[in-house]
């Protein structure tokens, strides 16, 4: 790539400088000398440099660069704009004028006379480096890519039928081009069957081509998108990764659930994942979860805004403060069924942006005395949501912790939801005998599923009466020692704590799930840009919570038994039009069994000794 842009860059000096040595060309003489010619040069290069990564840092990720701006300089990492770029000369012509009081347009008139051949050539130098592949061709003069990357780089704008065998054999004697919807894996390998090349030409001449666009995103990256597998859930107005059930590894259908997208650009957290692949080998998945959601520089919850509808997902108390005032007043009315103790702590885990937290303080304002008995605690790892959540709580005190482990000793009343799901998870498939782990690793220096060799696994053995080769079991080894910390405080100084999130009565299935901007993403695509997630499960909750009693209902059935219906009715009291409307879609939303109402539930951990708190004891 390196030949065409140098080229370039001869080429239009060159043909600047003969302009100024053409007199005739001018009618009060040239615009500058040649010396000037030389230092405009140099200005226009840092235009074009500094602009273009300016341009890119702006008009791209502007966010990223905002919290991480050390990483502006980081430019081996790629991201240059060709509209920054842009401005960045114009900005230096200008500036260059000024300085030698030379007058501009003439200057400008120099300048437009050198674009064409470096942006021919530089088109050129973008083809070759596979940078923009142009079209598949029949044509006689299209480039003939042989290497590995022409055969797996292009990603596919459209849809696309996989090409049959047969069409790959016609096409081979006409000399055609071959591209299907995946093109690292099938088309590539029924093309060399067939004895085809694959054949790409510039996008100038995209009359003759197929009429599907292919480009080539940086690093040659392909990725795949997993769809739901059951309504889509755009259309019932839930977070993407609250629809779908578990899908066994074996099921026919899986092979169906993906399709091929054209690729993002490489994320700074998949180079750093593939590094410490290719040094130490394929890693878990537990292990890939916990990098793309903390890590500390570049992981998920600790660089971007994910709540809310300009985030990746909404929570229950981002729908309706219904939801944390009835959780609130159900551990408040547990602490006066147990006395009053004084000091409690008052916990949350994963707080988000500290909407809960919030309503659940208000909700208990008028409970008397316990306010002044509650310590709030916050269990959050990430250091840019806990100054959002301080905000949120105005000024209300609070400790933050990083593990559920350093909670204080003593009553605890704790609440989390959609908590659980985010901890990490590992999966195993099924074997004749025993159990393999997913992993991941890496092929052709793309992230990908693998499995480890089958073993047997104690935690696991009783999972072998009810599961079958290819069934895809999940633990969460994190899951179970939380509980088990908030457990043994309740059961020793009482106290109550809610878990609620999605999933059921003992794992089965594949369901770790990918969600970028409210849609299914590849939990490969983009390691730090989107929110992982598994569905919970409660069964492993409830041993882990022993001694203590436990009872799990479905949210829906619980808020309604804490009043919810009366609640909406007391608020939809002050409201008409859109308001109303939204209000009562709200309540359905907690509610209804079509939407969230079956498909999330809550756990109740409490002391033995005691009864089932209220909403659990129907």
């Amino acid at each position: 790539m390196r030949w065409p842009i140098s080229r370039a860059s001869l080429i239009g000096w060159r043909l600047v400088l003969r302009m100024i040595r053409a007199e005739r060309l001018w009618s009060f003489g040239p615009p500058m000398t040649e010396d000037q010619l030389e230092r405009l040069l140099t200005w226009v290069i840092l235009g074009v440099i500094l602009g273009g990564r300016l341009g890119f840092v702006l008009f791209y990720q502007p966010a990223h660069y905002l919290a991480h701006p050390l990483d502006i300089l980081k430019v081996w990492e790629g991201g240059m704009s060709f509209h920054g770029g842009f401005l960045g000369v114009m900005t230096a012509l200008v500036a260059f004028c000024l300085k030698e009081r030379i007058s501009i347009l003439p200057v400008a008139d120099l300048l437009a006379a050198a674009t064409p051949p470096g942006l021919f050539l530089g088109r050129i130098a973008n083809f070759i480096n596979a940078e923009l592949w142009g079209r598949p061709t029949t044509l006689p003069w299209g480039v003939a890519f042989p290497g590995e990357a022409a055969q797996s780089c292009p990603g596919i704008e459209g849809d696309l039928r996989p090409p049959s065998l047969a069409d790959l054999r016609g096409r081979a004697r006409g000399n055609s081009a071959v591209h299907g919807p995946e093109p690292s894996r099938l088309a590539a390998r029924l093309a060399a069957l067939a004895g085809v090349r694959v054949r790409h030409v510039p996008c100038g001449l995209r009359r003759h081509a197929l009429p599907c666009r292919v480009r080539a995103p940086a690093r040659c990256a392909v990725r795949e998108r997993r769809q739901p597998a059951g309504p889509r859930v755009a259309d019932l107005g839930l977070r993407a990764d609250h629809g779908a059930d578990p899908v066994a590894a074996d099921d026919p259908a899986r092979a169906l659930s993906h399709s091929a997208q054209p690729a993002d650009r490489v994320t700074a957290l998949a180079v750093l994942i593939a590094r410490r692949i290719g040094a130490t080998g394929p890693v878990t998945v537990a292990d890939y979860m916990a990098e793309c959601l903390l890590h500390p520089e570049h992981g998920y919850y600790s660089t971007r805004e994910p709540f809310g509808a300009a985030g990746d997902f909404t929570t229950a108390p981002e729908i309706s403060q219904m939801f944390g005032e009835l959780l609130g007043l159900c551990l408040a009315q547990a602490w006066l069924d147990q006395g009053q103790p004084s000091p409690v702590t008052l916990a949350e885990l994963g707080p988000g942006r500290g909407t809960l937290m919030a309503d659940l303080l208000r909700a208990t304002r008028g409970v008397p005395g316990f306010h002044e008995a509650a310590r709030v605690h916050l269990v959050e790892a990430s250091p840019r949501l806990r100054a959002l959540q301080r905000e949120t709580l105005g000024g209300h005190p609070a400790a933050w912790l990083d593990r559920a482990a350093d909670l204080p000793e003593g009553p605890l009343f704790l609440v989390a939801n959609e908590f659980f799901d985010a901890l990490p998870i590992r999966q195993f498939v099924r074997g004749p005998e025993g159990w393999r782990e997913r992993m991941v690793g890496l092929t052709e220096g793309r992230l990908t599923w693998g499995l480890g060799p089958e073993t047997s696994l104690a935690a696991l053995a009783y999972r072998l009466e009810d599961t079958a080769p290819g069934d895809v079991v999940e633990l969460c080894p994190a899951a179970g020692p939380i509980m088990a910390e908030i457990a043994r405080r309740i059961a020793a100084a009482g106290g109550l704590a809610l878990a609620v999130d999605y999933g059921g009565w003992r794992s089965h299935g594949d369901t770790l799930q990918a969600l970028r901007a409210h849609r299914f993403d590849d939990p490969l695509a983009a390691p730090g840009e989107a929110d992982l997630t598994a569905h919970v499960d409660f069964e492993a909750l409830a041993q882990a919570a022993a001694p203590c009693g436990t009872a799990l209902v479905p949210q829906g059935a619980l808020l309604l038994r804490l009043g919810l219906a009366q609640r909406a009715a007391r608020l939809a009291r002050s409201l008409t039009g859109e308001a109303l409307a939204s209000h009562e879609a709200a309540s359905r939303r907690l509610t209804d069994a079509t939407e969230m109402g079956t498909l999330f539930k809550a756990l109740a951990v409490f002391s033995p000794q005691g009864p089932a708190p209220a909403g659990f004891d129907a």
